[in-house]
C-alpha cells in the first residue's frame, strides 16, 4: 500500500477545504423581480384559495363523538406548523416552477 501511495503521489491533488477558500472569490448573490405568467398566477391563487377554505372547514364546530379523542396543544400546533410549511413549499414551486404542481 505504501508502495502504491509513493507512485500515485505526484498525480494525486489532495487540499483542504481552507485552502480552496482562500482561492475562490466571493459569492455573489443578486435577486430580480420578476412577474408570475397568468398560469403561475392562478395556480398561486389556487393554492391560496384551498388552504383558506381548509383552514376555515377545520374551524367549523364539530359534534364530539365518544371515539374521538382531544388533540393536545402541542399536538396541534405542530400540525399548523407542518401545514403551513406545507403550504410554503407549494407557493414556491408554483411561484418558481409551475410545471412540477
Amino acid at each position: 500500500v505504501r508502495r502504491v501511495r509513493q507512485l500515485l503521489a505526484p498525480f494525486v491533488l489532495r487540499r483542504t477545504k481552507a485552502d480552496v477558500l482562500q482561492q475562490l472569490p466571493g459569492k455573489v448573490e443578486t435577486e430580480r423581480l420578476l412577474e408570475m405568467s397568468p398560469a403561475q398566477q392562478q395556480l398561486y391563487a389556487s393554492l391560496l384559495a384551498t388552504a383558506a377554505a381548509s383552514r376555515t372547514i377545520k374551524k367549523a364546530p364539530k359534534k364530539p363523538s365518544a371515539s374521538t379523542r382531544q388533540a393536545t396543544p402541542a399536538q396541534t400546533l405542530r400540525l399548523s406548523q407542518t401545514v403551513a410549511r406545507n403550504l410554503f413549499f407549494d407557493l414556491r414551486k408554483a411561484a418558481n416552477q409551475p410545471m412540477t404542481q
